[in-house]
């Protein structure tokens, strides 16, 4: 009986280690994802941004030959 009673000890105290490297590591992975996703929120607005300058040159050099007088 005088063994069980630190061995038990000993395991409530694993258990509870284990929980918090446990909550540890998904505090360290939600932290990583949430910068993650405002990294590529972020690369994903400028890829946009030069899609819109592309399509925007493309449509104005589409208007100057429309609107160019036959010969």
């Amino acid at each position: 009986m005088n063994t069980v009673l630190p061995v038990a000890h000993i395991l409530d105290l694993s258990k509870s280690a284990s929980s918090h490297i446990i909550n540890l590591v998904c505090n360290l992975l939600g932290e990583l994802a949430t910068r993650a996703g405002a990294a590529i929120s972020a690369i994903s607005l400028e890829i946009l941004k030069i899609l819109i300058k592309v399509v925007s040159d493309l449509d104005a050099k589409f208007q100057s030959v429309l609107h160019r007088p036959v010969i």
